[in-house]
């Protein structure tokens, strides 16, 4: 563990909070995705051999350079960068994104709301934000999978982990 890296608190969880966010991936070696705010490369890593390639980004430079020292995989692009700064891959079919407690940026929502992924897995740990960006994405996404895990028991916390698809046809 580094103090200036972000890792979920829980590692008894870990295993089944990367086994549901791969569930919402078929096995597609020719599909694109992005991940937004992915840290360490806690779920990228796992996530690589579901797509052809994933472009990770994280604005924590030491968290990106911790992944790319660390995870040198041919198929992840690491991209040191805010996520409003990013620019959205045209070819991309689906997105992971992992905020911080305040949610999603406006851009970020601008962007998923202009280009429609076909899916968007959003793992959240505040319930009000995660419930305000589902609502602002409503008429492009539908909810069509939720879970819940409680990695701080016996306190109000827990880690959301949704599935948004595509109300718009793109494949």
């Amino acid at each position: 563990m580094r103090p200036d890296i972000f890792l979920q608190a829980n590692p008894n969880l870990w295993n089944g909070m990367v086994q549901e966010v791969e569930s919402h991936h078929e096995d597609g070696l020719d599909r694109i995705a992005l991940e937004l705010y992915c840290g360490a490369g806690f779920l990228t890593m796992p996530l690589a051999a579901k797509f052809r390639k994933i472009i990770a980004c994280e604005e924590n430079s030491a968290a990106i350079r911790f992944a790319a020292e660390n995870y040198p995989n041919r198929n992840i692009e690491w991209v040191c960068s805010p996520a409003e700064r990013m620019r959205f891959p045209s070819d991309a079919t689906a997105a992971i994104v992992d905020p911080p407690r305040a949610g999603l940026h406006k851009k970020v929502i601008e962007e998923f709301r202009n280009r429609p992924f076909h899916k968007i897995t959003y793992v959240s740990c505040d319930c009000s934000s995660f419930a305000r960006d589902v609502k602002a994405l409503e008429d492009r996404y539908r909810l069509s999978r939720l879970s819940l895990m409680d990695l701080f028991p016996q306190t109000y916390h827990f880690e959301i982990i949704a599935l948004l698809e595509s109300r718009v046809s793109q494949m």
